[in-house]
């Protein structure tokens, strides 16, 4: 029984490693700065293309992590459908099927010192747009992250 329950917990693990590697990232900005409010509609219409769909909020910027099998224009169909604002791919995010966005963008830790986490997310985030010009636009102002 043992040695049935080790088989199946390393083919789930196997397959769940599979599915992460099987997802693509857009990266959108909306019409307005996004509130945290607007993660839940966002987060049910993405897990409808996807249940193991990501999204990370950052002001209007809105990056998806999401199954390679789902098109850009349904995406971009159902992010609009949650009723928070109207979304614009980011240049160079959906050239191709195959093309993938920076899997860098900066993430906000919270350590338990909110003037620090803060500090330095915003350096992260400054160093992220600089490396990246092409694909930042505009200046989008820090709200919050969701992963």
């Amino acid at each position: 029984m043992e040695r049935h329950s080790l088989l199946f917990l390393t083919l789930l693990l196997a397959l769940c490693a599979s599915a992460q590697r099987d997802q693509r990232i857009y990266l959108f900005s909306c019409s307005a700065e996004l509130p945290i409010s607007a993660t839940k509609p966002l987060v049910e219409q993405v897990q409808q293309l996807d249940p193991n769909g990501r999204i990370s909020i950052d002001g209007a910027l809105l990056k998806v992590a999401i199954s390679r099998s789902v098109a850009s224009g349904e995406l971009l169909g159902h992010l609009d459908h949650a009723g928070v604002g109207s979304f614009t791919a980011l240049p160079g995010t959906q050239k191709s099927d195959t093309h993938q966005a920076p899997t860098d963008l900066p993430v906000y830790h919270d350590t338990g010192n909110p003037e620090a986490d803060r500090t330095a997310y915003d350096a992260a985030k400054t160093a992220w747009q600089n490396a990246h010009p092409e694909l930042f636009q505009g200046e989008h102002n820090t709200t919050h992250e969701q992963r």
